[in-house]
């Protein structure tokens, strides 16, 4: 049988959920009473009726809506404790589209998350570009959730190559025209080659989402001037048989008179 202190536990346990709840509700009500006030509406948030003017409990946030310039309002410990990618995720969140990578290194340090290094911009790109399962960069300089792109597809589901089958027989013997033809791709091979200080690119799936970013205007590109865009996107050099590589993709791409553009 269940005991006094046990029961009163219990009862404490359920009292601070429903503060909970009735706090969460009322940071949506001054949200929607700023958001009223900006389009000129006589404020009316519903059944809690709280004024912007009211003081909100210590675990209730108080938010900036982030219009005409104003960003949202961050605590000095707010994203303390957290990883770079947490830190980025709920700020994202709460403002509820893409930011300058500018802006969010400024909102993450003001927020208590650490963010190093002798260039610490570069280093929170490093930190989410690779991350593609969660962010993804609609242009270059900004990046945002994918969970606000849902027509997006996602990146890194790559098509499953189909397995060759060996044929049965003899191996022909080697000729000529086939060592001039393996000498000749060889060649090729070391033209295409990547230049001195340029780095190749380990993730297909980033390249591809630079890429996409390079043609998000939906305009024809030419393939230096896409192989420009990406390079500036992931902060170093990129060979330009490896944007081709992408640009394959007859899916996605569409190839006009010698340019590119998304379909």
């Amino acid at each position: 049988m269940p005991t006094a202190e046990s029961l009163r536990d219990t009862l404490n346990y359920f009292k601070q959920q429903r503060e909970k709840k009735l706090q969460e509700a009322r940071a949506f009500d001054v949200t929607i009473q700023q958001l009223e006030r900006e389009l000129g509406e006589n404020p009316d948030s519903g059944e809690l009726s709280i004024n912007l003017g009211d003081s909100l409990p210590p675990m209730v946030e108080r938010v900036e809506v982030s219009t005409n310039g104003r960003k949202p309002e961050i605590r000095p410990d707010e994203f303390f404790g957290m990883t770079q990618a947490e830190a980025a995720r709920k700020y994202l969140k709460r403002v509820g589209h893409a930011v300058s990578f500018d802006e969010l290194v400024s909102a993450l340090q003001a927020g208590g998350c650490k963010v190093g290094g002798d260039n610490p911009k570069k280093v929170l790109y490093i930190s989410l570009i690779r991350n593609t399962r969660d962010f993804v960069p609609p242009q270059p300089g900004y990046i945002g959730l994918r969970e606000f792109y849902p027509g997006v597809a996602r990146l890194g589901k790559e098509k499953p190559q189909k397995s060759s089958k060996k044929r049965a027989g003899k191996t022909k013997p080697r000729t000529v025209g086939t060592s001039k033809k393996r000498q000749t791709k060889q060649e090729t091979l070391k033209a295409t080659a990547v230049k001195p200080g340029a780095t190749p690119s380990s993730d297909s799936s980033e390249l591809s989402a630079a890429v996409r970013s390079a043609l998000g205007d939906k305009q024809l590109h030419s393939a230096d001037e896409i192989v420009s865009a990406v390079s500036s996107t992931l902060g170093r050099p990129v060979a330009k048989i490896g944007v081709f590589g992408v640009l394959k993709k007859r899916d996605t791409f569409e190839k006009v008179e010698g340019k590119f553009k998304l379909k």
